[in-house]
């Protein structure tokens, strides 16, 4: 291929922290560096108890040869060492007492804190350990949350950060003169359809309990619509309106608030 040398002024180069990357990842890998250690440490530690054997470790005592102890240590690794052979029966000898006994509350601590290793290695890549269910909180709800939360707070930030570059750097090399610019459809992200459920939510207390209007609706939750669709004044639910009442027309003002007053009062 050729070699082509670009003006500085003509690249844009941007960068994001990448945590599967062996070089930009480096950054968010070594603020968790510990927390790998452990991780790796712990489920070393797991992996040779398997292999060791399945069953609960044991004392086993009595008057044993070398002879004797070469063939029962032959023998627990042919018949109980690994995966495979877990919980098989071993053979006692006679006059061999075999005691066994229990983690320790050290150990068992040190095996379960392998759950808090993970969560906080998912927190350190930005991830909610909610969301691949590490936590004892992942349920459906807190999942729908951490869903809005990391979009809110990692996904959109990262994506505003590249359209603010793109269109500050690059477009102006462009010489577009109907004034394009980037942006990105954010409208179906979990973050901004959670916004649209809570406004649209509150939009209906303005309309149906407290009369305001639609455009004042519209321009108090920055709802995006055209003042021209929308009426000026308030929507009376049906409720509120006399049953012979006619449909072009509406209560006094001083007849509304006394129906109001007589529906909360019954």
């Amino acid at each position: 291929g050729q070699e082509t040398t670009l003006d500085q002024e003509n690249v844009v180069h941007i960068q994001q922290v990448d945590p599967y990357s062996d070089t930009y990842g480096l950054a968010t890998l070594r603020a968790a560096g510990s927390e790998v250690d452990i991780s790796n440490s712990i489920r070393t530690a797991q992996k040779y108890g398997m292999d060791n054997a399945f069953f609960p470790p044991a004392i086993i005592s009595g008057k044993m040869g070398k002879e004797v102890k070469e063939e029962l240590k032959k023998d627990l690794m042919e018949t109980n060492m690994g995966p495979t052979k877990g919980r098989a029966f071993l053979l006692a000898r006679e006059h061999l007492d075999i005691k066994p006994f229990m983690l320790t509350p050290v150990e068992v601590d040190y095996i379960q804190s392998l759950e808090f290793s993970y969560e906080t290695l998912a927190v350190a890549l930005d991830v909610d350990p909610v969301l691949i269910g590490l936590s004892k909180r992942a349920t459906y709800e807190n999942k729908h949350a951490a869903q809005v939360a990391i979009w809110a707070d990692v996904h959109i930030p990262h994506l505003v950060n590249s359209r603010d570059q793109i269109n500050l750097q690059l477009l102006p090399q462009m010489d577009l003169k109907d004034g394009s610019f980037l942006d990105f459809d954010l409208s179906r992200t979990p973050a901004v359809v959670d916004m649209r459920k809570k406004n649209a939510e509150e939009a209906a207390i303005y309309l149906d309990q407290l009369h305001a209007s639609p455009r004042a609706v519209n321009a108090r939750l920055n709802l995006g619509f055209s003042d021209d669709d929308l009426p000026k004044g308030a929507l009376v639910p049906m409720s509120l309106v006399y049953l012979d009442a006619p449909s072009t027309e509406r209560p006094a003002p001083a007849e509304t608030r006394t129906l109001i007053a007589n529906l909360q009062t019954e």
